[in-house]
């Protein structure tokens, strides 16, 4: 599995091998965060900040997803609805008219662009606008509009007329003013929460959904109950759930026995109304948090802290991703609104426990909360993590041999790969990762190697395409073959040319094309998944030849995570090069791709 993971060479020699068991238990591998200055966030003394200055992040090469990630952010920054403000004027006549409602002009060049709202919702619901990539990210330049107040006016104006559109606003260096000047450009797009809303609970309930929030004051006493539809999945309520919290803070959302109910929330009301500037604005400060997390991932425990303040889930930030199965203490921020928080904070010596509501024993512990600070936990705000690892059942070394090791190692150091569990658990090889052939542009042959999990499977299509004979588990395969079979028979049949077993077989252009299209309808974070997998593949293998030449010391330390735009040093162009022919990659493909499959 190692050598399929691109972990050939080590530090050490390996004459003898030797097992154990890890995470049994949560409590087998705790996790702590080492902050800023250097203290871990789990001692005793430790204090949190009363007022947190802006920190500077080092955005030298790491072998992260998260630098990968800001190596490859493009130079224009995208924003959302009404942020930001720009000095010189916006200018909204010829797209509004007095009344600010949008300008018949304005309103028949959206139609024509976007189609009606209920041509929109028929085009979510039949999954087409999912398959087709270029249909769902259709945009409309509405103009360059620098007033933060303009911007405003035309995104209420647009939510009237076109509540299944919304507004976009991108910061791009002006054509007209110095090099270091902004403009805003304002743009319309489709919708895709109202999409969803109106797919899974009709046009009447998304509008007053929609209605409500948007009403000052929203009505206390809200609440509607509608039936999903009898064809929908578990991951589209999924889906629908977390728009929900995420973009109806006010709101509670129920589901039985397939009938949804949604509710105002007296709580979460208030904190949205706070976020709304609405009895109250917000202060612009943030709280700091030391919390002990047990048996959850990082979005799971922004979830409960979301919850237990009133705040989006999206607001709630981190310094660093941590293990789901671990105890783990780390820093998190919320945004603190006006006066005080809904809940209750800890005292000195206290925690306050938020409990998954499905496991009593995963939790999140808020051990601290600071007072205001100016700016909330960044990602990357850390010197680094402390891990200790509880090792069972040890075979094939004794304790001696062992701390024998582990003082070599805290000596000499070792090499940072990335683990197992950033790649699929049934890789066999390195020429088994989807994301490599998605970079290489290979869709058959990804195909292919997600199917691979069903042995046979594959030289059975088309007859076979059907998720019925994909095991449960083997979620990556059962997304695609539910897109080969919807887009083959919703896009791709035809009487002319119906696809066949050959087809398959020999790669033609029509069984490419269609695994291309199924590729792209699977969810962004399982594919985002796979292209970091092949990003953290190509460094893998790269430290590996590094070591296996003697060159890896001062090499490693300007090793990258190969990706959009991000620079390989000269040093390590020659062993960049062998991997990507290992790997039958270009060095276009890794790096001159904005987007592989839709992921940047």
């Amino acid at each position: 599995m190692l050598w399929a993971c691109g972990v050939t060479e080590f530090l050490l020699p390996v004459e003898c091998s030797a097992t154990a068991r890890i995470k049994q238990r949560p409590e087998d591998f705790v996790v702590v965060e080492v902050d800023p200055t250097g203290a871990r966030t789990d001692a005793a003394d430790y204090r949190l900040p009363h007022a947190a200055a802006s920190l500077s992040v080092d955005t030298g090469p790491r072998n992260t997803s998260a630098s990968a990630a800001a190596s490859a952010s493009a130079a224009t920054a995208v924003l959302p609805d009404g942020d930001g403000d720009g000095d010189a004027d916006g200018d909204v006549t010829g797209l509004l008219t007095p009344d600010d409602g949008l300008t018949e002009v304005t309103s028949e060049s959206l139609l024509a662009t976007f189609g009606s709202k209920h041509e929109a919702i028929v085009h979510y619901a039949s999954g087409a606008m999912e398959a087709d990539s270029e249909a769902s990210a259709r945009e409309y330049l509405f103009g360059v509009l620098n007033l933060k107040r303009e911007r405003q006016r035309l995104h209420r104006a647009l939510k009237n007329a076109f509540p299944y559109l919304r507004t976009e606003t991108r910061r791009v260096p002006s054509l007209c003013g110095p090099s270091e000047t902004l403009d805003f450009h304002v743009l319309a797009m489709y919708d895709t929460d109202y999409l969803l809303l109106a797919h899974l609970l009709g046009e009447g309930p998304a509008d007053a959904v929609e209605a409500w929030s948007n009403a000052v004051p929203r009505s206390n006493t809200f609440c509607i109950t509608v039936n999903f539809p009898p064809e929908t999945t578990k991951e589209t309520r999924c889906t629908f759930h977390k728009m929900v919290f995420r973009r109806y803070p006010g709101l509670v959302c129920r589901v039985t026995n397939g009938q949804v109910t949604l509710k105002a929330s007296l709580t979460r009301h208030q904190g949205k109304r706070a976020r709304d500037g609405v009895d109250g604005a917000s202060s612009g400060l943030f709280t700091h948090l030391v919390v002990r997390k047990r048996n959850l991932d990082v979005m799971e425990m922004r979830l409960l802290l979301a919850e237990h303040f009133g705040v989006p889930d999206t607001a709630v930030c981190t310094a660093g991703l941590k293990d789901k199965c671990a105890v783990t203490y780390q820093r998190c921020s919320v945004p603190l609104f006006g006066q005080h928080h809904p809940k209750p904070r800890p005292q000195a010596g206290e925690s306050v426990r938020l409990v998954w509501p499905s496991d009593p024993s995963s939790y999140t512990e808020i051990l601290q909360c600071s007072g205001p600070c100016s700016t909330p936990v960044g990602m990357g705000q850390l010197s680094g993590n402390y891990f200790s690892v509880r090792l069972v059942d040890v075979r094939g070394m004794t304790p001696r041999t062992l701390t024998q090791r582990l003082q070599q190692i805290e000596s000499t150091g070792f090499l940072n790969y990335f683990g197992q569990q950033r790649f699929s658990e049934r890789v066999q090889s390195t020429k088994d990762h989807v994301g490599v052939h998605l970079m290489a542009g290979r869709w058959a042959a990804a195909v292919s190697t997600i199917m691979s999990c069903v042995p046979g499977l594959y030289a059975l299509f088309p007859e076979r395409m059907e998720a019925r004979y994909v095991p449960a588990n083997a979620r990556d395969a059962l997304c695609v073959v539910r897109a080969l079979q919807r887009l083959h028979r919703t896009q791709h049949a035809s009487p002319a040319t119906p696809l066949s077993a050959d087809d398959v077989r020999s790669c033609t252009t029509h069984w490419q094309q269609l695994c291309h299209d199924a590729l792209l309808a699977v969810p962004y974070n399982i594919r985002l998944l796979w292209v970091n997998a092949a990003q953290s593949l190509i460094f893998n293998l790269m430290l590996s030849k590094l070591r296996r030449t003697g060159s890896v010391a001062g090499a490693v330390d300007v090793l990258p995570l190969p990706a959009y735009q991000v620079k390989i040093e000269e040093t390590l162009r020659p062993v960049f090069e062998q991997t990507l022919t290992e790997l039958e990659l270009l060095a276009s493909d890794v790096l001159e791709q904005k987007k592989v499959l839709g992921v940047p």
